[in-house]
């Protein structure tokens, strides 16, 4: 009989009333080769670091392991967008839709997490599930996939 067992995570209780462990996603305290699946929604914008962070992501996951890296992407910016000037609340908000974002991400996304030892997909939410509203999606943002092979 195969159990699961989901464990929470985050640097803090901001999102979710009770997590499991308290953590940075650029230093997880579990064993590599752990987890099956890694569920990460809208944090890798907020990480300065974030190939440590999906580094970090790759180690834990099993081999065969499957994630999905939900992060805000502009489909009409080709590169990425991350420059430290941009460093106010109403800049961060004019470049990267939210004042507490360090980047905004474009289509080399798929270049970045394959630089991290993915196999990245973006996949439409609807492809995931018929119920995208119980389950916080948005229809317009496409789920980013990753494969550790």
């Amino acid at each position: 009989m195969h159990s699961s067992r989901y464990v929470s995570a985050d640097i803090g209780a901001f999102f979710i009333k009770r997590i499991d462990v308290k953590m940075s996603i650029v230093d997880l305290p579990f064993a590599g080769d752990r987890f099956d699946v890694v569920l990460c929604s809208h944090v890798l914008e907020h990480i300065e670091d974030d190939r440590r962070a999906l580094s970090e992501i790759h180690r834990v996951m099993k081999p065969h392991g499957w994630a999905i890296l939900q992060t805000p992407m502009d489909c009409w910016r080709e590169t990425s967008l991350e420059d430290p000037t941009i460093d106010t609340p109403e800049l961060r908000r004019k470049h990267y839709w939210q004042a507490d974002h360090v980047r905004l991400y474009g289509r080399d996304i798929l270049q970045r997490f394959s630089s991290a030892g993915f196999l990245p997909e973006l996949v439409p939410p609807d492809l995931i599930c018929d119920d995208l509203e119980t389950r916080g999606l948005e229809p317009w943002e496409d789920l980013m996939l990753v494969r550790k092979l």
